[in-house]
């Protein structure tokens, strides 16, 4: 699933699940962010996107996994009820989904609590 949302305050981005919420409901989420590449920005190279791709991709993209969090799933009810997490259907294609899982496994960015519940749900390989 996307959510166009902040989770920390600040500019509303494009989160992707890239968790398995209907196979282990107890655990949290790990949402990372899509943000539009620019001379600005340290680009991780791990998952680019490109306009097409995503429906809410409109712009050249990557995935920060760098910002990627971890929301309990009543926490992202209560933003959706709050109108601070915004749905943003289609689900993914199942492409797009393992495209965003494997750029969590190669990134450098991903890491502790994060990569260890995708991992504990056999999403990414150990580093």
């Amino acid at each position: 699933d996307c959510f166009l949302m902040e989770p920390g305050g600040g500019i509303r981005h494009f989160f992707f699940v890239i968790s398995a919420p209907d196979r282990f409901p107890s655990e949290p989420l790990v949402c990372v962010p899509m943000t539009s590449i620019s001379p600005d920005k340290n680009t991780d190279t791990a998952c680019l996107v490109s306009p097409g791709e995503h429906h809410t991709c409109a712009h050249t993209s990557f995935i920060d996994y760098r910002r990627a969090v971890s929301i309990a799933v009543d926490q992202l009810d209560g933003f959706i009820q709050r109108a601070e997490a915004i749905p943003k259907p289609p689900p993914a294609d199942p492409l797009f989904l393992q495209r965003l899982r494997d750029g969590a496994e190669e990134s450098e960015f991903l890491i502790g609590d994060l990569s260890d519940i995708l991992y504990r749900q056999g999403l990414i390989r150990p580093f």
